[in-house]
């Protein structure tokens, strides 16, 4: 992927995503920086490390001694104002003077798993899953300007439509939370878009569905239709455990292409 920057046209070849999987706080989050911003990595970098440090510090607790007693509604309430104090973070660094155009944006999307249940922070367009029963939902929110696409499919719209906002935008953004109930072997799969602006969600559900757990993010990564574009590091899976449940966690990351999945098992 070629990247163009901001100030002086600075052409970068670099991955802009950054990815959390923190298991002994239950929170895993995938940022996408947004390309043709000069910084767009340290945007992705800083967004995640800051809202991960909010959340252990008032929600899970830096070890995770918070996890049993939390409660979906506290950890909705609270996570969308913390993610607000990590976009004004992001907005102040970034904003525009006279001297140059915006440095850096990335998205961010983010789940926090509580005893049974799952909540769903995000800003952007990175897709957050679940794959339940062989049906696939989509948990987050696409920010996307779709006025130029009606009566167009989905997977055109994702691969040209434009963000409607992104954390370093500037100004006040709409934050999206949604939570759930947490069942066994419920898979989350939170990825950058690359995956989606090839692949339609029934072709994505069809390679779950078939795919032996430890095997999705490779598969997803094989069927994506722009593959020279992918850098492919592969990370072994591991198993944790909290509370009564256990996730398996796989994840791979290359070049505009990020992806972790975790699966649920009651004991």
């Amino acid at each position: 992927m070629e990247d163009f920057g901001g100030p002086g046209n600075t052409r970068k070849k670099v991955n802009q995503d950054y990815v959390i999987k923190d298991t002994r706080n239950h929170f895993f989050a995938v940022a996408d920086g947004v390309g043709g911003l000069q910084y767009s990595e340290e945007a992705s970098m800083l967004a995640a490390t800051h809202f991960h440090y909010l959340v252990k510090r008032h929600i899970t607790g830096f070890d995770g001694e918070n996890i049993n007693e939390l409660d979906k509604d506290f950890v909705n309430d609270f996570a969308g104002q913390y993610l607000n104090q990590s976009i004004d973070l992001i907005n102040n660094l970034s904003k525009p003077s006279e001297s140059r155009l915006h440095l850096f944006g990335t998205t961010l999307s983010a789940v926090i798993l509580g005893n049974n249940f799952v909540s769903v922070v995000s800003v952007g367009d990175s897709p957050v899953y679940r794959f339940r029963e062989n049906k696939l939902e989509l948990l987050s929110v696409y920010d996307h300007d779709l006025s130029a696409f009606k009566g167009k499919s989905n997977i055109i719209s994702r691969r040209e439509a434009n963000l409607s906002q992104y954390i370093g935008l500037g100004g006040k953004l709409d934050i999206h939370v949604n939570s759930d109930v947490l069942k066994n072997q419920d898979i989350l799969v939170l990825m950058t878009d690359c995956a989606t602006k090839y692949l339609t969600d029934n072709e994505l559900s069809t390679i779950i569905n078939e795919s032996k757990f430890e095997d999705i993010p490779a598969n997803i990564f094989k069927a994506t239709k722009n593959p020279d574009e992918l850098i492919l590091e592969y990370a072994k899976d591991k198993v944790i455990g909290y509370n009564e449940a256990k996730e398996k966690i796989m994840s791979e990351k290359g070049d505009d292409f990020s992806l972790v999945a975790l699966m649920a098992v009651r004991n």
